[in-house]
């Protein structure tokens, strides 16, 4: 799995053709990629709210209009989502939550974009996120690990946790949160997988969490 997921990655990160070959994937088909968007798009009733930005690479692109956060899947993937979220007191405003996601051999990742009426702290965000995992999971523990956590140059350092329990749906994961604000946003980072991957989807979080947050603005 190891590789494989690995190879998944590079679609984020517009890979080399030497890495393409490594994966022994088809050519990508820029209009089958541009066609999954729209149908991705229309399916979360998203179009609104989401601009298809799909170019030749055949990388399927959908960036959220108000946060700049870039959707970013494999067209033949399984599970390639976008969701709305219901509008509260917390995200009074049609397109202030939604979400992506998808699923990777074996491990589901998902990133979230959130704008507050009354922003939380970074701390108080991922507190949350936590307590989430807590009353979803069982036996949920710290996953201890060398996991490093990609970042970019002039953007601020992300929020990272690790923890490794009984899904809900049943089955012993992994799972990890990366969480940053930028420019009045909450962007967030959610995988989940087998545990004995955890170092790779640690990595491939990381990597699809760089590669879809937009750069602040200042």
């Amino acid at each position: 799995m190891r590789r494989l997921l690995l190879a998944a990655v590079a679609v984020f990160l517009s890979a080399s053709p030497v890495i393409a070959q490594e994966t022994e994937s088809p050519p990508a088909d820029p209009i089958a990629a541009k066609a999954e968007g729209e149908r991705i798009l229309a399916e979360g009733r998203a179009a609104d709210l989401f601009e298809n930005i799909t170019a030749e690479d055949g990388a399927v692109r959908l960036r959220h209009k108000a946060s700049g956060m870039v959707c970013i899947f494999e067209a033949a993937a399984p599970g390639n989502v976008v969701r709305v979220y219901p509008q509260s007191i917390m995200t009074p405003n049609r397109g202030d939550d939604v979400s992506c996601g998808n699923t990777m051999m074996g491990a589901t990742f998902t990133l979230y974009a959130t704008r507050y009426r009354t922003m939380p702290t970074e701390a108080q965000d991922m507190a949350s996120s936590v307590a989430s995992i807590r009353a979803n999971w069982t036996n949920v523990q710290p996953l201890e690990g060398a996991f490093g956590v990609a970042s970019v140059e002039g953007r601020p350092a992300p929020l990272f946790a690790a923890f490794k329990g009984r899904h809900p749906y049943g089955w012993d994961a992994a799972t990890f949160i990366i969480l940053t604000h930028i420019d009045g946003w909450s962007f967030k980072t959610r995988a989940s997988g087998p545990v004995a991957d955890a170092d790779t989807i640690a990595l491939a979080a990381g990597l699809m969490s760089v590669a879809s947050i937009p750069a602040p603005k200042n």
